[in-house]
């Protein structure tokens, strides 16, 4: 599951939008192939399979992702690339 989503993050392309881009299409095409993976990530059972240790790690996983995101708009914001009017945290949703 880690390394699953690790790969979503693995880019070191130095424009945040392609880094985003990037990010949202390898989800994309990880959820249609694995759409366990989705389930799993935001599962609120997730501690009655994996136990609280690996219930933890998931949930650090999908908050790495989620800082990720941000990061990349925070990013283009200051590039003035990504809109001004909706709070950086409501768009990160949208891409995730």
């Amino acid at each position: 599951f880690g390394a699953l989503l690790g790969e979503s993050i693995a880019s070191d392309d130095p424009d945040p939008v392609a880094r985003l881009r990037s990010f949202f299409l390898h989800r994309l095409s990880l959820v249609r192939g694995r759409p366990e993976v989705l389930r799993l990530a935001f599962d609120d059972r997730l501690a009655d399979a994996a136990g609280l240790r690996g219930a933890k790690r998931v949930r650090s996983l999908v908050a790495k992702s989620r800082a990720f995101v941000l990061q990349c708009l925070v990013e283009a914001a200051e590039q003035r690339r990504v809109r001004t009017d909706v709070p950086l945290a409501m768009l990160a949703w949208t891409v995730f």
